[in-house]
């Protein structure tokens, strides 16, 4: 059952991840196995907040906190600051979401886990962008670069890379042919697409939309919705296909640009 929740989240399928980790959730409680119960409630809530279910998530992370406390698990201490950094980002507390998603990264950082502290880090961008703490931009991503020439095996993440055009469009230190070969190679065909894929298209949308260049501002905004609702598509449930357009950045896609 556990297995199947994870098939089914990285499919993107919510609602069957969710039906799956019920019910190993409650074969570990009644085997009282805390361990695993700790594990499955932390899966479960990465199915609830991608779904915009954030009353879920935060109860199972609460109950999750619990059974770990005083453990010196790093990780799962490091996943649950980061959901309770999503929950306060959607209370709109700005700076309760950048004080939870740092006490993220730090775990991260304890547990000598360079990629997840790498991607937590570019959470982190999201919010202070959003939170308009320009002065801590540069520095972050300088943080982020840093890490990622860390990483063995490589690196790459296109969500940072399109943040990083929009901060540079914002500064005035871009060239347009820049922005533009970039977005040419996003468009390329691909099987596969990536849960922050209508993020990048947004930055891009944001970035144009600077550089008034609006006509393929509009062209990248409208994709990142048409990309939203083909990943909503992949949900077999009809509710969490509505609530999925809950999420706090899913719900700002959805928004105009300004």
């Amino acid at each position: 059952y556990s297995n199947l929740n994870d098939i089914y989240l990285v499919k993107g399928d919510y609602t069957q991840s969710i039906l799956w980790g019920k019910k190993a959730l409650a074969i570990f409680r009644k085997l009282e196995i805390t361990n695993n119960t700790a594990v499955i409630l932390i899966w479960l809530a990465e199915s609830y907040q991608r779904t915009g279910r954030y009353e879920e998530m935060n109860s199972h992370i609460m109950e999750a906190k619990k059974i770990i406390s005083g453990l010196n698990d790093y990780f799962r201490e490091a996943k649950i600051y980061f959901f309770k950094a999503q929950y306060a980002l959607h209370q709109k507390n700005f700076s309760e979401a950048i004080s939870q998603i740092d006490n993220s990264i730090d775990k991260f950082n304890l547990a000598k886990n360079t990629r997840w502290e790498t991607e937590i880090l570019i959470e982190k961008l999201n919010i202070l962008l959003e939170a308009g703490i320009k002065e801590k931009i540069d520095p972050t991503i300088t943080i982020i670069e840093h890490l990622i020439n860390q990483i063995k095996g490589g690196y790459s993440n296109e969500l940072f890379q399109a943040i990083k055009y929009f901060n540079k469009a914002q500064n005035g230190s871009i060239k347009i042919e820049e922005l533009n070969a970039y977005r040419e190679s996003l468009e390329e065909k691909r099987d596969f697409i990536p849960l922050k894929f209508p993020l990048t298209f947004w930055y891009l949308a944001k970035a144009y939309h600077s550089l008034s260049q609006l006509e393929t501002a509009q062209f990248c905004h409208e994709k990142s919705r048409e990309l939203l609702r083909l990943l909503a598509a992949r949900i077999s449930g009809e509710e969490d296909r509505i609530s999925f357009f809950e999420v706090y950045f899913h719900k700002r896609v959805g928004e105009r640009l300004s």
